[in-house]
């Protein structure tokens, strides 16, 4: 599993909306394009969740990438996959 964590729970917005706005940019009359309050809704919705995900799934993942404000890779970690067969004895 992959994980592409941004450097705090207020950059999921940001980033969701320049994704949206790509997209329209790309392709304006495609179907399913949100505007900025359904991103906002979408994304509020989804808070607890990803905060959760925040906590729990880097440790848990094979591949780790820290983003930048923006969205740029900071680094590249496997330290979750490492510590998970440590802890189940599959060192090596």
């Amino acid at each position: 599993m992959i994980m592409l964590k941004p450097p705090s729970f207020d950059h999921v917005l940001q980033n969701r909306l320049l994704q949206e706005h790509k997209l329209r940019a790309l392709t304006p009359d495609a179907a399913g394009i949100m505007r900025d309050e359904e991103v906002r809704r979408f994304v509020n919705h989804y808070e607890r969740l990803t905060r959760h995900m925040f906590a729990d799934l880097p440790d848990r993942v094979d591949l780790l990438f820290s983003l930048d404000a923006g969205q740029d890779v900071m680094s590249c970690s496997r330290a979750g996959l490492r510590d998970m067969k440590e802890r189940d004895g599959h060192v090596g």
